[in-house]
């Protein structure tokens, strides 16, 4: 990823990234694992989706591939919101030893991606269903708060030290 004075150019959205089966596959066996976390916005599964289930960390490994990166996933969940429990919770995983991030967008029928800060600006790129978005672990993001339909998303990071992205 380039590292410059815009960490929006660094930003790279892949699309048509699993087949219709897997995604459905991910979207039922996410449902039942959904909870609601202390200061987390939505509901969210524990962060060892990817250790869940064999098929799960498939699915969350071809995700992966299919965006070029190459490495171990160090977290795995999945988040879900609808306009009752949509809000902005501005963060960064800058505690995480992750640099990169990706949020795969596993039913996402308004198409919003995930909103970005850097300094007095906001990026909020289109993503829609089965696409995904890399981006530094360190830049400030949210999920969108303007959500009137349900929307379903897989967050993944990577083990810092053996990532490998290959831009396709």
């Amino acid at each position: 990823m380039k590292k410059d004075n815009n960490p929006f150019e660094s930003i790279k959205i892949y699309h048509n990234i699993l087949t219709e089966d897997e995604r459905i596959i991910l979207l039922n066996d996410s449902k039942p694992l959904l909870q609601k976390f202390q200061s987390f916005p939505g509901l969210q599964t524990q962060a060892t989706l990817h250790l869940e289930s064999q098929n799960n960390f498939k699915i969350i490994k071809k995700v992966a591939n299919k965006c070029g990166i190459n490495a171990p996933v160090d977290k795995s969940w999945v988040i879900y919101l609808d306009k009752e429990i949509a809000s902005e919770s501005w963060h960064s995983h800058s505690e995480s030893f992750s640099e990169y991030s990706l949020c795969y967008m596993i039913d996402n029928p308004e198409g919003f991606g995930t909103w970005f800060r850097f300094k007095d600006k906001v990026y909020k790129p289109e993503c829609p269903t089965n696409s995904a978005i890399i981006f530094s672990s360190r830049l400030e993001h949210t999920a969108p708060a303007n959500v009137k339909k349900s929307r379903y998303s897989l967050a993944i990071d990577f083990e810092n030290n053996k990532i490998n992205i290959q831009y396709q």
